[in-house]
């Protein structure tokens, strides 16, 4: 562990070789009322009490209108809501179809839920009801079936509208490697496809499975299982975060390090909080300041800043004396100003804020 800790603090910051050098640089000025992050190269604007959409290059789509609401943005169809009642449009802002649901949600294989009265059901793009209101509640559909709720209980569907997995469970979620987390009075397990329990009920909470594992809680300590439900750590943890890139961020006794799929520490409890490892580095906490290391615990960046988030597109967003930038994957700060507050990059932009106006920055790789 002593030698892992030198590392960490002896060696020189070191640069990723490969990467393209990156600057940010400003896409529409600080002139909207609000700015989300993009989704399928469109982002949502607010400006005088109305909502529109621009694309990539900051040219608007729909001209933020008075009592208009663009909500989510899915599958090539943008949610819409005018008069409390929900539609959509396609993605140059013609409207497809009426606004005339009580609440909605995104298309998601072609289809979307939708409330009339009391009931959810589900519809095309043409706005065609597919699968009529029969159901308290409704979720998108993720390959092939959907989670819906009658009297009270969860079970799947199929793009028919069959019931294809009894409403008989407290609560499930969407499957992940053909295995749903479902609850079964106060205790998780994971069901098949079939809807039979591959896993017996016995966690006090589960999580998704990827990369053939999944996290559990059990007595308040983390472990992870397999498909056959086997615990594969022999040492339980106080957390273990989602795997990203083949490595966990784990937790024991108040210190954070890195493990790989196998369950081994590859890097030492050194840090006092960390980060998913993104793009193949890791954000790390030392005393209040975070900084960067390398999956292998070899520091990048010596801990200055209040906070670093995960990369995404090749940069990642810091916090200092409570302003915004962003970073390289050397440690270096690429963004013209320090902002009132920033989102990740998405789509090659991120939605920024300075002094109440916010805009849109992106990237530019040379």
């Amino acid at each position: 562990m002593k030698r892992i800790i030198t590392i960490f603090l002896l060696v020189t910051s070191l640069p990723f070789i490969g990467h393209s050098q990156i600057r940010i640089t400003d896409l529409t000025g600080f002139i909207y009322d609000r700015t989300y992050s993009m989704v399928e190269g469109l982002g949502r604007i607010e400006l005088n009490g109305g909502s529109g959409l621009v694309d990539i290059s900051g040219k608007i789509i729909i001209k933020p209108e008075d009592g208009v609401y663009v909500r989510e943005i899915a599958d090539g169809m943008v949610l819409m809501e005018r008069n409390e009642k929900y539609g959509y449009m396609n993605m140059n802002g013609q409207i497809v179809i009426e606004p005339q649901y009580d609440e909605a949600s995104y298309f998601s294989e072609g289809l979307a839920p939708v409330k009339s009265g009391d009931m959810w059901g589900y519809i095309d793009m043409t706005g065609k009801m597919i699968i009529k209101p029969s159901f308290e509640s409704a979720f998108e559909f993720k390959n092939g079936m959907a989670r819906v709720v009658i009297n009270d209980k969860y079970g799947f569907i199929d793009r028919t509208g069959k019931v294809v997995i009894a409403t008989k469970y407290n609560y499930v979620n969407d499957f992940s490697e053909g295995m749903a987390d479902a609850l079964n009075g106060n205790t998780h397990g994971y069901i098949n496809l079939r809807g039979e329990y591959a896993i017996k009920p016995q966690f006090d909470i589960a999580f998704d499975f990827k990369y053939g594992y999944a996290r559990i809680i059990k007595d308040d300590k983390w472990n992870i299982v397999d498909h056959s439900g086997k615990m594969l750590l022999t040492t339980q943890y106080d957390y273990i975060s989602e795997p990203n890139e083949g490595i966990y961020i784990v937790s024991r006794n108040g210190k954070y390090g890195l493990m790989d799929m196998n369950g081994k520490i590859v890097v030492d409890f050194m840090f006092d909080d960390a980060a998913v490892l993104s793009e193949g580095v890791a954000a790390v906490k030392v005393g209040t300041l975070w900084g960067l290391v390398d999956k292998d615990g070899k520091k990048i960046l010596s801990p200055r800043y209040d906070r670093i988030w995960p990369f995404c597109e090749g940069v990642a967003r810091v916090k200092i004396d409570d302003k915004f930038s962003f970073i390289d994957h050397s440690g270096k700060e690429v963004a013209p100003e320090r902002y009132t507050f920033a989102s990740d990059f998405s789509c090659g932009t991120a939605a920024v804020e300075m002094d109440g106006k916010w805009g849109y920055v992106k990237i530019i790789k040379e």
